[in-house]
């Protein structure tokens, strides 16, 4: 199990936790900070590192996610006509279901896609166990079109909540730790 807090490695039934501290198990359910997520990112150096973290991440994804959907397409029949469906929404779509798909299954499998394993982050439950591939998919769902994945940062950000979880973590009960 992993500490809902600092995100170590801990005994599975261990009350508090040895590195920060801070009481664990599945009655603990409040931040360990009040106000909103934004508050703590707008104050705090370890929250910043963190969505940092998490943008790089997401860019490695990206860019992973965006030569499997060329590759894909190249080996369509009318190729040139494919690259032209790239640029339009309907290549937007595309490629967000594949970074859905993509980041579900790699999470729920292996705990973190590749671009968090880089930068040494990985998805955990609230309480510090394993998400499941059903959680896995509901956090992910906002990425199959950017303006959903921007909502979905946004009212993780600006409403009480933990500062490592979006909305859709919230509602899978995941967060994303060291």
């Amino acid at each position: 199990m992993y500490c809902p807090n600092c995100g170590k490695q801990i005994e599975d039934d261990a009350k508090f936790c040895p590195s920060c501290g801070r009481p664990v198990g599945a009655s603990q359910t409040t931040p360990p900070f009040g106000g909103t997520a934004f508050d703590k990112v707008s104050s705090d150096s370890e929250a910043q590192s963190h969505w940092l973290l998490r943008v790089v991440a997401y860019v490695v994804d990206a860019i992973i996610i965006g030569i499997v959907a060329y590759i894909l397409l190249l080996l369509t029949p009318l190729a040139f006509a494919n690259l032209f469906f790239l640029v339009g929404l309907t290549g937007a779509l595309y490629a967000g279901v594949l970074m859905f798909l993509y980041a579900s299954f790699m999470e729920g499998i292996y705990g973190a896609t590749i671009g968090k394993k880089l930068v040494g982050l990985h998805v955990a439950l609230e309480n510090g166990g394993k998400a499941t591939l059903e959680q896995t998919f509901v956090r992910n769902v906002s990425k199959v079109y950017w303006l959903l994945l921007i909502l979905d940062l946004i009212a993780g950000l600006f409403t009480k909540g933990d500062y490592r979880q979006r909305y859709t973590d919230r509602i899978a009960k995941t967060l994303v730790v060291k």
